[in-house]
C-alpha cells in the first residue's frame, strides 16, 4: 500500500513535466459528433433548437470522451477506436489486485459505416459507468463479449442499434439487444438522456433495462450527472436498481476531476448491496493517446454471511493507451 502512494505522486510530477513539453490538446471528436448529421429546416425555431442543442452537446460530449465514458464510445461512429485499459487496485479486503481492460469498436471493412464490430467487457446493460464492475456481485461480473452491432436509427438526438455475439464464458454464451437512445435538451444548460434496452441471454434469458441521465452544465468546465436505471430479466425476476451522481471539472484540457457517488441494490432482498464514493483524477500525459487516472476511493459493502455493512478504503491506479482513425 506504502508503494502505491509513492508512485502517485510520481506520477504528478512526471506529467507536469510532460504537459509542459507538449502543447495543450484539444479532444477533436467533439465538434465534429455534435455537427449536424442531417437537414436542418430553415425556420428560425429549428435554427435557434439547433443552436441550443450543439451549445450544450459540445462540452458534455468533451467530457465524455476525455474520461473514456461508455456513453462516448457509444455514439463514436467514424473510423475505428480501440482503448487499452491497465489497472492496479487495491482495497482493504482483496489487497492487490491487476486488470487488463479493452474496448474495441471497429468498423468493419467494406461495410456499411452503420455496421460496428465490437470486443469489449464493459456492459451498458449496467449502466455506462466502465468502473461499474467495481461495484457489482461477483456472479455478475462480465467477461469479454464478441459482437456485431447495426446502427438502424443515428441521429443527434435518437439512436437505435440491434446487436448480438457471444459472451467469452464457459461455455460460449449467445446475446442479442435492441437499444434506444433518446436526447431532449430541456436548456442552454440541461438536457435529459433516456436509455432503454430489450435482450435476450442464455443465462438471464429475456429481460429489459432503462436508465435516465439528467446533465446539467453549470459553467463550460463543470458538470452534473445525475442517473439512476433498473434491469430486470426473466430468469432473475427481481429488478437491480442503481442511482448515482458525477461531478466532472475540467482544469484544462489535458486535466480533469470527476467526483462519483453510487448505489446500487435489488427489489428481492430489499436492501443496498453496495455504495461507493471516489474522486478521480485524470490527465492526458506525453502524447495525445496516453493517460493516466488516479482514484481513491470508499465502499459500503454488505457481507453476504453477517448482513453488516463494511467499509473498505482503496485506491486505483490506471494507464490508458488509445487507438483510433484507422
Amino acid at each position: 500500500m506504502k508503494a502505491l502512494f509513492l508512485i502517485a505522486p510520481l506520477l504528478l510530477l512526471t506529467s507536469s513535466i510532460a504537459s509542459s513539453e507538449e502543447p495543450s490538446i484539444s479532444p477533436p471528436t467533439a465538434k465534429e459528433y455534435c455537427r449536424n448529421r442531417h437537414e436542418i429546416n430553415p425556420h428560425w425555431l429549428d435554427q435557434s433548437h439547433d443552436y441550443l442543442t450543439r451549445k450544450l452537446c459540445e462540452p458534455v460530449f468533451w467530457f465524455d470522451s476525455f474520461f473514456g465514458e461508455h456513453i462516448a464510445d457509444d455514439e463514436r461512429n467514424v473510423g475505428s477506436f480501440v482503448r487499452v485499459r491497465n489497472e492496479l487496485r487495491w482495497d482493504e479486503k482483496d489487497q492487490l489486485k491487476f486488470r487488463l481492460r479493452v474496448h474495441a469498436d471497429i468498423k468493419v471493412p467494406n461495410a456499411t459505416r452503420k455496421l460496428r464490430l465490437l470486443l469489449t467487457d464493459i456492459d451498458p446493460m449496467r449502466g455506462d459507468d466502465p468502473r461499474d464492475d467495481l461495484i457489482a456481485k461477483s456472479d455478475t461480473k462480465e467477461k469479454f463479449r464478441l459482437g456485431l452491432r447495426y446502427n438502424v436509427l443515428d441521429k443527434k438526438q435518437s439512436k437505435f442499434s440491434i446487436s448480438g455475439g457471444l459472451h467469452f464464458r464457459n461455455p460460449l454464451e449467445p446475446f442479442i439487444r435492441g437499444r434506444y437512445r433518446y436526447i431532449r435538451p430541456l436548456s442552454k444548460q440541461t438536457q435529459t438522456r433516456f436509455t432503454s434496452t430489450v435482450f435476450w441471454e442464455k443465462e438471464d434469458g429475456f429481460g429489459i433495462s432503462a436508465r435516465l441521465d439528467w446533465e446539467h452544465l453549470f459553467t463550460p468546465k463543470t458538470m452534473i450527472r445525475l442517473w439512476g436505471d433498473a434491469r430486470i430479466s426473466e430468469i432473475t425476476k427481481n429488478t437491480e436498481l442503481g442511482s448515482g451522481a458525477s461531478i466532472f471539472h475540467q482544469l484544462s484540457t489535458k486535466k480533469a476531476l470527476s467526483y462519483d457517488f453510487h448505489v446500487r441494490g435489488n427489489t428481492q432482498e430489499n436492501h443496498v448491496d453496495e455504495t461507493r464514493l471516489g474522486i478521480r483524477y485524470r490527465q492526458n500525459f506525453y502524447r495525445p493517446w496516453l493517460f493516466y487516472e488516479i482514484e481513491p476511493e470508499i465502499r459500503w459493502k454488505r457481507d453476504e454471511d453477517t448482513l453488516i455493512q463494511e467499509r473498505i478504503w482503496g485506491l486505483i491506479l490506471r494507464l490508458e493507451i488509445q487507438f483510433e482513425r484507422f
